[in-house]
């Protein structure tokens, strides 16, 4: 659930941007300690190699893996979690909406 404070006002994206990194750092040790393979794409991607962080406008990062390091992931990852952070997909998430997990 996301924590009540992020969800009472609009954030500025710098702000936002610094928690997607810090989902992004979570979902990397995740990774690690599991040996689960992952890479960045599209935007992230993007911004990584070109600026050397996030595009200036981007919202969001995009985290690719094989089917079985990602079923993996989600088998293992809301074990791990801590209290700042969820793992939302349609089989972990009541009415979750997307086709893609979400941190």
């Amino acid at each position: 659930m996301v924590p009540e404070e992020w969800a009472a006002r609009p954030l500025p994206l710098k702000e936002a941007q610094s928690m997607l990194l810090q989902a992004a750092l979570w979902v990397d040790d995740v990774c690690r300690r599991e040996g689960i393979m992952y890479w960045l794409d599209w935007g992230t991607l993007l911004g990584a190699v070109r600026s050397g962080g996030f595009i200036p406008w981007d919202d969001d990062i995009d985290i690719l893996m094989p089917r079985d390091d990602y079923e993996r992931f989600l088998r293992v990852a809301p074990n791990i979690i801590g209290k700042d952070f969820e793992v939302q997909h349609w089989t972990l998430t009541p009415r979750y909406w997307s086709a893609f997990a979400k941190v």
